[in-house]
C-alpha cells in the first residue's frame, strides 16, 4: 500500500511489478491500488486487464456507437491504453506480444505516439501498470520489458514452478487496505495537491550511486521519485539520503551500507535482497549470449559461441529470488522475446496456427470457433430490441456475426530437437559442453525439445527409457535431465524406439507443421538391455550382444525414413572397449559421428553420403 501511494503521487513511475503474487489475489490487489489512485485523482479510475489474447486492435482502437439524425453508426477512436486507466496484468510471462510491446512503449514514458488505422495521437501516458509475475518466470523475460518496471515488491514467497500459496483472508489479511496506510497519509492523498518535497543534492548523488550499476537511469529516477513521494506523504519539505534509504528498502534494491533513517517499514515490506552487477547483453540473452539479428552483441553469436557458454546457464540448484533478475549474468532468457517468430505454414493462405489455447478473442473467420464463448456473448444481447425482432417465436437465441468468438492459441514450434541421453556413458567427459551447439540451435530457432533418457539412477524402471516433451530448452526439466546421475542398465534400443515414435508423431501431426528436426544421440553405443526385456519389464538370461543388435535395428528404422526433414547426429566419447559401436550406430542412422571437445579426431562422417553436423 505504501508503494501504491508513492506510485499514485508520482505518475512518472509508470508501474509496479509484484513478484510471487498468487494470481487469485490479483483482482483484490488491483482494487486496492484503484482506491488509492481514485483518492489522489478525485475520480474513479477505469481498469483494463491484459492477457495472452490481446491484439494491437484491442489496445489502440476502440469502436463506439454514435446516433446522429436517427441513424446509428460506429466511430473508431483511440483505445483504452491512451487513457488514464489502471492496467492489470495478472501474469506478465503469459502476456501477448502486443501487450509486451505496449508496456515497453508506454510504461514510465514521458511521451507516447500511436499511428494505427484511423488513430493518430501523441500524449503523455498516465496509466499505471500493475504487473504480477512469478520469481522463476521473471528470469526468462526480456530485460527491456523488465526495465520498464523498476519499482518492484516481493508480494509472496517463491513456491516453485506451478505452485502458489493461498494466504488466509486474502492479500491484506481481511483488513481494509486503506487502513494499512499511516494515518497522516490519508489527508495528503485525499486533499488538494500538496507541494512536492525537494530532493537534496546529497539524495540525488546517493540515488545515482545506489543504482549506478544498472543500465540506464530508470532505477535511479525511480528511487528519487519514491523518496520524494515518501517525504511528501510524511509532510517533510525536503528528501535527504535517509529517504533514499527508505525507498531502497521498499523497492528491494541492495541495502548494505545504508545510512540510518528515521522511519521504519512494517514487517510485511519484505526482506531486502542483494543483486549482482548488471551484466545482461542486448535484447534476447545474457552477457556473452546471442542477441537479435542485426544488432550489436556483447559476446559471440549463436553459432560461434564457445561450447560451454550456453550450458553454464543451466545450473542444477535453484537460484535465490531477487528483485532484479535481469542483473544475473547466468540467467538464460528467451531469444528475442519481443519479436514475432517468422513462420512458414504450408497450406492455404490464412490458415490459423494451431497450438495450446491461451485465451478467447473476437473471431475474424469461421475457423476454430469457440462455441461456448460465442453462445455466452450472444446471450448478453438476447433481449436487445433488434435481436428480439430478428429471432422467431420459437427461437430462444440469435447469434450475430459480432458474437462469434475464436480461440487464441500459442504458436507451435516449427522445429524440433530430439535429445537422446544415455546417462551410463557420462564417465570421463563433459557432455554438457558437447551438447551446447545443439541446444544453442534449438534456443535460437525457438525449437521444441523432446528428451529421451536411458540409464539414469532415478528411473522408475531401469530397464525402460523415459521421455518428455518441452516447449523449449528453457524448460527446467531439460536442465534437470543434464545433471542426472548414471545408473546401471542401458536400454538404448528402447530409447531409440521412443525417439522414433516421437519423430513420427511430430511429422505426421497436421497441427505441428514441422519444418525441420534434429536427432542427437549422446551414447557410447553399449546397450546392455534387449528390446524385449524393456517391453515386458523383466530381465531375462544374459543378453550378450542382443541389446546392441536391437539398438542398431531401431536405428536402421530411423535411417530408412529419408523423406523426413531430419538431421541425425551421434555424440559419443572416445572409449577403449567396443570403440566401433558409435560409428556403427551413426551408420545405421544415416547420420554423422561427433566427438566431444578435446578429442583429436573431431566429428567424423559415418556412412556413405553423410553430411557433417553444424
Amino acid at each position: 500500500m505504501r508503494a501504491f501511494a508513492c506510485a499514485a503521487l508520482e505518475p512518472g513511475t509508470g508501474g509496479l511489478l509484484l513478484l510471487g503474487l498468487d494470481p487469485a489475489h490479483a483482482p483484490a490487489v488491483a482494487e486496492a491500488c484503484a482506491r488509492v489512485l481514485a483518492a489522489v485523482r478525485g475520480t474513479p479510475v477505469p481498469r483494463l486487464t491484459l492477457g495472452a489474447a490481446d491484439r494491437d486492435e484491442d489496445l489502440w482502437l476502440r469502436t463506439r456507437p454514435q446516433r446522429s439524425g436517427g441513424v446509428l453508426s460506429f466511430v473508431r477512436g483511440p483505445g483504452p491504453l491512451t487513457g488514464d486507466s489502471l492496467v492489470l496484468v495478472p501474469d506478465l510471462a503469459r502476456l501477448s506480444l502486443a501487450g509486451m510491446r505496449a508496456a515497453v512503449q508506454t510504461a514510465g514514458a514521458d511521451v507516447a505516439v500511436v499511428e494505427h488505422a484511423v488513430v493518430s495521437r501523441t500524449w503523455r501516458p498516465r496509466a499505471l501498470w500493475l504487473v504480477c509475475c512469478g520469481h522463476e518466470d521473471a528470469r526468462r523475460l526480456s530485460p527491456h520489458l523488465l526495465d520498464r518496471f523498476p519499482l518492484r515488491l516481493h508480494a509472496g514467497p517463491p513456491t516453485g514452478p506451478g505452485r502458489q500459496r493461498t494466504e488466509p483472508g486474502g492479500p491484506f489479511g481481511g483488513a481494509d487496505p486503506m487502513d494499512l496506510l499511516p494515518p497522516g497519509w490519508h489527508a495528503v492523498l485525499t486533499g488538494p495537491p500538496a507541494a512536492r518535497a525537494a530532493l537534496t543534492e546529497e539524495a540525488v548523488d546517493f540515488a545515482v550511486e545506489r543504482a549506478g550499476g544498472a543500465p540506464g537511469m530508470r532505477r535511479a529516477l525511480c528511487l528519487a521519485r519514491t523518496a520524494r513521494a515518501l517525504a511528501t506523504l510524511d509532510g517533510d519539505p525536503t528528501a535527504g539520503p535517509e529517504r533514499i534509504s527508505e525507498a531502497l528498502r521498499l523497492t528491494g534494491l541492495p541495502t548494505s551500507g545504508l545510512p540510518p533513517f528515521a522511519g521504519a517499514l512494517p514487517a510485511t515490506a519484505g526482506p531486502p535482497t542483494a543483486t549482482g552487477p548488471a551484466g545482461t547483453g542486448p535484447e534476447g540473452g545474457p552477457r556473452g549470449g546471442p542477441s537479435g539479428t542485426g544488432g550489436e552483441q556483447t559476446g559471440r553469436s549463436v553459432r560461434e559461441a564457445a561450447p560451454g557458454e550456453l550450458l553454464d546457464a543451466f545450473p542444477a540448484p535453484a537460484r535465490p529470488p531477487t528483485a532484479y533478475p535481469e542483473d544475473d549474468p547466468d540467467t538464460l532468457r528467451a531469444h528475442a522475446p519481443l519479436r514475432p517468430v517468422w513462420r512458414h505454414r504450408p497450406g492455404p493462405a490464412g490458415t490459423a496456427a494451431r497450438g495450446p489455447v491461451v485465451g478467447i478473442r473476437a473471431a475474424t473467420d469461421l475457423r476454430d470457433l469457440a462455441w461456448v464463448a460465442t453462445v455466452v456473448e450472444a446471450a448478453k444481447y438476447r433481449n436487445v430490441p433488434g435481436r428480439r425482432a430478428a429471432r422467431g417465436a420459437g427461437d430462444p437465441l440469435t447469434v450475430a456475426a459480432t458474437d462469434l468468438r475464436g480461440y487464441a492459441r500459442a504458436p507451435e514450434p516449427e522445429r524440433l530437437l530430439v535429445l537422446l541421453l544415455d546417462h551410463t556413458c557420462r564417465a570421463g567427459w563433459d557432455w554438457r559442453r558437447a551438447l551446447a551447439p545443439y541446444l544453442q540451435w534449438a534456443y535460437a530457432e525457438r525449437a521444441g525439445v523432446c528428451v529421451v533418457e536411458a540409464g539414469h539412477r532415478d528411473a522408475v524402471d531401469e530397464l525402460r527409457a523415459e521421455s518428455f516433451l518441452a516447449r523449449g530448452v528453457l524448460d527446467p526439466r531439460v536442465a534437470a535431465a543434464l545433471h542426472r546421475a548414471p545408473g546401471r542398465a542401458t536400454p538404448l534400443a528402447h530409447a531409440l524406439v521412443q525417439a522414433d515414435q516421437a519423430l513420427l508423431r511430430a511429422f505426421r501431426s497436421r497441427r505441428a507443421g514441422l519444418v525441420e528436426a534434429w536427432l542427437v544421440v549422446a551414447t557410447d553405443g553399449r546397450g546392455n538391455v534387449p528390446l524385449t526385456a524393456s517391453v515386458v519389464g523383466r530381465a531375462g538370461p544374459p543378453a550378450g550382444r542382443q541389446g546392441v543388435d536391437d539398438a542398431l535395428a531401431a536405428a536402421r528404422d530411423i535411417g530408412a525414413r529419408e523423406r523426413m526433414r531430419l538431421r541425425r547426429t551421434v555424440l559419443a566419447p572416445r572409449v577403449t572397449p567396443y570403440a566401433g559401436l558409435p560409428a556403427e550406430l551413426a551408420d545405421a542412422l544415416g547420420g554423422v559421428l561427433d566427438r566431444p571437445p578435446g578429442d583429436r579426431d573431431g566429428a567424423q562422417p559415418a556412412g556413405e553420403g553423410a553430411t557433417r553436423a553444424g
